[in-house]
């Protein structure tokens, strides 16, 4: 069996987990920013047309799929969070075992 080695390094752990955040957030802004131009836009065509509110419907179609995708995000960061605390305990019970 081969050597079994983990190197953790809390800050990566960290900068990963902020990447995350921070992707989510940004999601989260350029989505809203596009939906206000948008809607600054087209704010002369009546939504009373047909090609109006086939154009709403995909809008809201692409603003669910990207909150889904904010969501994942979310909870990516979440995990590594949870990953991160739990590389911690392992590296201090390892220290406390070798003490």
């Amino acid at each position: 069996m081969g050597k079994r080695t983990f190197i953790y390094k809390e800050n990566e752990a960290q900068a990963l987990e902020d990447a995350f955040t921070q992707m989510a957030s940004d999601l989260h802004t350029s989505m809203s920013n596009m939906h206000s131009q948008t809607e600054s836009e087209l704010s002369g065509w009546s939504t009373d047309t047909e090609s109006r509110q086939a154009q709403q419907k995909k809008d809201q179609a692409f603003n669910d799929r990207s909150e889904k995708l904010a969501d994942v995000l979310d909870k990516a960061a979440t995990a590594i969070g949870k990953l991160r605390d739990l590389a911690h305990k392992a590296e201090v019970d390892n220290v406390a075992v070798l003490d």
